[in-house]
């Protein structure tokens, strides 16, 4: 066992979390400290602290414990926390971010829906054990939106029973189904939620996305998504509105809010499902499964290679992305912002949103002459198509069109 451990991905399962080949190089070698394993395995002799995202000084991980059986960037995407939340970003940005983490410490922002315990699921310990004689954390099962685990549809464990600690204490140094380093016993409990089948369908949709690496739900992808799904009704509140409704009947639920709580991911306060969707990945996978049931047409949009410069058409698609991001900048709100990304001049997108005509339109102005300021005048010209879907809310070169 120790040759396939230290020599690759076969040592650890579809999907375990990288923590896991930390805990069997301090369990199988000579190192009898957590923090010499710790050193030994990133090969950081002052490195104390385990980083969650576990994605950190992968180029020396990927040539020394896998022996360069997986790349760096397959050791990022396949086990860690970061190949999860990098399908939400677009690819430039998330190759950006990969490269940071291969040679040293992540040094850009980036936040992630994580627990704060490691969780796992007894079916997926106990077949692991099976098969390879040891169980493996797995990367999705620390995902905050993931209460169940996503194959099984059974409670993810994290506690103790018999003395209440909680066991998942990334420092531990422990595998699922080790006994609790308390009290010795194996008798443990997760938390117990109301499960119906769409979010079952939601979870399993996750895992995918995870395994396969789709390009689906990235931002700009997503926000094509968005604007495609938003013209096939005559408002924006009527395309909110569509998804609500729909939502609510899939999960038998009450109210949207009670879905977005089960997923760990409340709505903002003056915030909309779509600007939802741009925070949280598990809300852009949820949207976009109900976007593909609303409008089926939707399927048939597949992923292009973003890279290449867009067609007219496409242009219009993308324009929601930069405005959001110019937004941000500026800080305008997220309903303005949303409000601005539909396919209607300033005045109507406020009328539709709510929201008043005459700051809308000052927010609107100051995100093109943000545009102006990042972005060549060429392609702003691209990005803002001259034709009847954009004409009333873009402007290009020195003309605001209102």
């Amino acid at each position: 066992m120790q040759a396939e451990v230290n020599r690759a991905g076969a040592a650890l399962p579809s999907g375990a979390y990288l923590y896991t080949a930390l805990v069997h190089l301090h369990r199988s070698s000579a190192h009898r400290s957590p923090r010499t394993a710790t050193a030994s395995f990133f090969n950081q002799p002052r490195m104390i602290t385990i980083p969650y995202l576990m994605g950190t000084r992968s180029g020396t991980i990927s040539s020394t414990y896998f022996a360069g059986v997986l790349s760096p960037e397959e050791v990022i995407r396949r086990h860690t926390l970061f190949g999860y939340v990098n399908l939400s970003i677009d690819k430039e940005d998330a190759n950006n971010r990969e490269k940071a983490l291969i040679p040293d410490y992540f040094g850009l922002n980036f936040s992630i829906d994580r627990v704060k315990h490691l969780r796992w699921c007894k079916n997926c310990s106990d077949e692991e054990l099976d098969v390879y004689g040891f169980a493996s954390w797995k990367v999705m099962h620390q995902i905050s939106s993931v209460r169940i685990c996503h194959i099984h549809g059974s409670p993810l464990l994290s506690q103790c029973n018999n003395c209440g600690n909680l066991l998942g204490a990334i420092n531990n140094f422990r595998l699922p189904g080790d006994a609790c380093p308390n009290c010795r016993k194996f008798d443990f409990s997760g938390e117990t939620i109301r499960v119906v089948d769409a979010y079952k369908v939601l979870l399993k949709s996750m895992g995918m996305a995870f395994q396969n690496q789709e390009e689906y739900f990235r931002f700009t992808e997503w926000n094509r998504r968005v604007a495609k799904f938003i013209e096939n009704f005559s408002s924006w509140f009527d395309a909110h509105r569509a998804l609500e409704e729909y939502l609510c009947q899939a999960w038998d639920a009450s109210s949207l809010s009670s879905i977005l709580e089960l997923l760990k991911a409340p709505l903002p306060a003056r915030g909309t499902l779509f600007s939802c969707g741009d925070r949280h990945l598990s809300v852009r996978i949820l949207l976009s499964n109900a976007m593909w049931e609303i409008c089926p047409f939707l399927r048939s949009i597949t992923v292009n290679d973003v890279d290449n410069p867009p067609s007219a058409e496409l242009g219009v698609l993308h324009l929601p992305s930069v405005i959001k991001q110019h937004a941000r900048m500026l800080k305008i709100n997220e309903r303005v912002a949303d409000a601005l990304c539909m396919p209607l001049n300033v005045k109507q997108a406020a009328n539709a949103a709510g929201l008043d005509y005459a700051s809308t339109s000052r927010d609107w102005n100051k995100i093109l002459d943000s545009m102006r300021l990042n972005i060549p005048h060429e392609e702003i010209s691209e990005l803002l198509p001259g034709n009847s879907r954009v004409a009333g809310l873009a402007a290009c070169g020195n003309n605001r069109l209102e």
